[in-house]
């Protein structure tokens, strides 16, 4: 993504999850990547039906790749490929 410049569906990186956790993570990337337009917890966790402490576990590590902190791989982030 370049700031200020939306990514065609055609180019979007991001694909289709086999699990609601998975389905969490895979929207959160899209909308901040793609849409520019991030979710808040609140929405994840009503759009796919967990908690929202539930959907925080799942984002955390992604907010703070965001902001240049090393995270520790999380099961679910090892599953993407993360080296962690």
């Amino acid at each position: 993504m370049v700031a200020g410049v939306v990514v065609p569906a055609s180019q979007c990186p991001h694909g289709v999850a086999a699990t609601a956790e998975e389905a969490v993570v895979q929207a959160y990337l899209h909308a901040r990547d793609c849409a520019e337009a991030p979710l808040s917890q609140r929405q994840l966790a009503t759009a796919f039906g967990l908690s929202r402490p539930k959907v925080a576990e799942l984002v955390s590590p992604l907010l703070a790749e965001a902001n240049g902190h090393r995270v520790g791989g999380s099961p679910l982030a090892r599953s993407f490929g993360s080296s962690g």
